[in-house]
C-alpha cells in the first residue's frame, strides 16, 4: 500500500476559475509532491477543474467553514498535518511542504501560521495544524461561523497554546502564501473578493457568533487544553497482556490525552495487533531493537509538549477514571509523581496507611511509587531533570528533593491491576511464559511476586 502524503490541503472555492488556475499553477511550480489538495466547491459551480489533478469535493452550497470541514472529513486518510489555503492565494515557496513538516515534527499538538506575504495582520489567514489538534477540536474551522471570523478563532487557538505552554505554535516567514484580498490589494476586481452573495451571510451575524464563542466554547477548549496528558506505553511481546491493557486505557472517561506506544522489537503478532489500532490519539513507534527502558522513557517525555506526562505498562489494567482522578488531584494541589495502587487488597491486611488529605486529595505518601501507572506535570519534570537519562526512582527522588509529594491516590483507593503479579486472575502462567520470564528477568513469576509484593516491607513505610 502506498504511503499517504503527510499534508492535506483544503481549498474552498465557488465559481472563481481564475483564482483556481492561479493557485494551481503556483502549487504545481513549488510542490515537492508530498501534499494532497482537495478543492471544495458547490454543485452549481460548472467549471472544469479536472486539469488540476486535485481531489474535487462538490456539495450543495456551503459556507466557507462548511467547505473546509467537509473537505477534511471526507479526505483525511493517514495525513499528519492539515492545511487551509484560500483560492485567492498563491504558493510562493519552493518545497514548502518540507518547512511545514519540519516545523511541526517536534509536537503532536501544534499549529503553524505561514506568511501571507505582508505580515501586517495579526490573525492567521492561512493555517496548518496537526491531525491530533484537529481530532481534539473536532473541527478545522469553527463550524458555527460562516466565513468572516474563522481567522479570529484560529488566533484564539494560537493564544491558548502559547498561554498554556501546551503544544507548539509556529509563526514562520520561511513559507509564503501570498493572499490576494482587499486588505492587501484594494484595487482587485470584485470577482476576486468574498462578498455577501458568495457567503449568503453578513459579517454582523458572524461577529455575533464569534462574540459568543469567546464566552462559551473557547473557554471550555482552553480548560481542556490546559489539562491535556501525554501517556506513553512501552511494549515488548506479551501480546496477551497488551490486549487487556490497551483497550482499558483508550476507554478512559477523560478523553483529552495522546498515547504514544513504543514497541521495543516485538514479535510479528504484536506488530500485527498494533497495526489494528485506529484511535486517532494513538501513535505507534516501532523500534527494530529492544532499547533500554530508561532511554525510551526519557526520550518520549522530553519530546512531550502537553501539561501532564505519564506511563502505563502493558501488563497493567487501569480503571476508567484513572486519568480523570490523577488530573483532578494535580489540579487541586502541588503533587509530584502520583498513580494507582498496584498491590492487592490483601496486601493491606494488618496495615493502616497514614493518609494525608491535601485540598481534598487523599494521598498515601511514598518516596517513590511503582512505575506501572503514574502521572506527573511536564513542567516539573523539565525543571527538576531537564534533558538526560534517568531511572524512574531518580525521577521521584528529584521531585521529592524539590518539595513535591509522591504517592498513591487514596480515599477511595485508586487500584490498578498489575497482571504480572502471580495472584492476579489475569496472570499468564504457561510454561512458555515462565521460560520467557526466566530468560528476561532471571526469576519465576512466583519468585517475582514474593520479592516484589508478598515479602516486601515497602508497604510498612509511612503507616500509623
Amino acid at each position: 500500500m502506498a504511503e499517504t502524503n503527510p499534508i492535506l490541503i483544503v481549498v474552498p472555492t465557488r465559481n472563481r476559475p481564475k483564482n483556481v488556475r492561479r493557485f494551481y499553477n503556483s502549487w504545481k511550480e513549488n510542490t515537492n509532491g508530498s501534499s494532497d489538495v482537495v478543492l471544495v466547491t458547490d454543485e452549481d459551480d460548472k467549471n472544469d477543474y479536472s486539469y488540476t489533478g486535485f481531489m474535487i469535493e462538490k456539495n450543495e452550497r456551503l459556507s466557507t467553514t462548511g467547505k473546509i470541514n467537509i473537505g477534511v472529513k471526507n479526505h483525511l486518510k493517514g495525513h499528519k498535518i492539515i492545511g487551509f489555503l484560500g483560492d485567492d492565494c498563491t504558493v510562493d515557496t519552493e518545497n514548502f511542504e518540507d518547512v511545514i513538516v519540519k516545523s511541526l515534527s517536534e509536537t503532536r499538538f501544534g499549529m503553524l501560521r505561514p506568511s501571507n506575504g505582508f505580515d501586517v495582520y495579526d490573525n492567521p489567514d492561512h493555517v496548518f495544524i496537526t491531525v491530533e489538534l484537529y481530532n481534539f477540536l473536532g473541527w478545522f474551522a469553527y463550524p458555527k461561523l460562516y466565513h468572516s471570523f474563522c481567522d479570529y478563532v484560529w488566533r484564539d487557538i494560537r493564544d491558548i497554546l502559547e498561554k498554556t505552554s501546551t503544544g507548539k505554535y509556529v509563526n514562520t516567514k520561511d513559507v509564503v502564501f501570498t493572499h490576494y484580498n482587499s486588505i492587501y490589494f484594494p484595487d482587485l476586481k470584485k470577482d476576486t473578493l468574498h462578498n455577501a452573495v458568495y457567503e449568503n451571510k453578513s459579517n454582523d451575524e458572524d461577529k455575533e457568533i464569534y462574540d459568543h464563542w469567546q464566552y462559551s466554547d473557547m473557554r471550555s477548549i482552553q480548560t481542556r487544553i490546559e489539562n491535556m496528558s501525554d501517556i506513553i506505553m512501552i511494549t515488548h511481546n506479551r501480546l496477551e497482556y497488551l490486549k487487556m491493557s490497551l483497550p482499558c486505557l483508550v476507554a478512559q472517561d477523560n478523553k483529552d490525552f495522546l498515547l504514544t506506544i513504543w514497541d521495543n522489537g516485538s514479535r510479528d503478532d504484536v506488530i500485527a495487533y498494533l497495526d489494528t489500532i485506529k484511535d486517532p490519539r494513538v501513535l505507534v513507534i516501532k523500534s527494530n531493537e529492544n532499547i533500554a527502558l530508561a532511554v525510551v522513557v526519557s526520550k518520549l517525555f522530553e519530546r512531550s509538549t502537553l501539561t501532564f506526562i505519564g506511563k502505563i505498562d502493558p501488563d497493567t489494567i487501569v480503571s476508567s477514571d484513572w486519568l480523570s482522578r490523577c488530573v483532578e488531584a494535580h489540579n487541586r494541589t502541588e503533587l509530584g509523581v502520583i498513580g494507582g495502587f498496584h498491590f492487592r487488597p490483601e496486601d493491606l491486611d494488618g496495615i493502616e496507611p497514614k493518609i494525608d488529605t491535601i485540598n481534598g486529595v487523599g494521598v498515601w505518601q511514598k518516596t517513590h511509587i511503582g512505575g506501572c501507572a503514574f502521572l506527573m506535570r511536564r513542567k516539573d519534570f523539565t525543571a527538576y531533570l531537564g534533558n538526560g537519562l534517568y531511572g524512574f526512582t531518580e525521577f521521584q527522588q528529584a521531585f521529592q528533593r524539590n518539595g513535591k509529594i509522591n504517592g498513591y491516590l487514596w480515599n477511595p483507593i485508586l487500584y490498578v491491576e498489575h497482571m504480572e503479579d502471580a495472584r492476579s486472575p489475569f496472570c499468564i502462567k504457561t510454561k512458555e511464559y515462565e521460560d520467557y520470564k526466566m530468560e528476561t528477568r532471571g526469576s519465576t513469576i512466583n519468585d517475582y511476586t514474593n520479592a516484589m509484593y508478598v515479602n516486601n516491607n515497602y508497604l510498612k513505610i509511612n503507616v500509623k
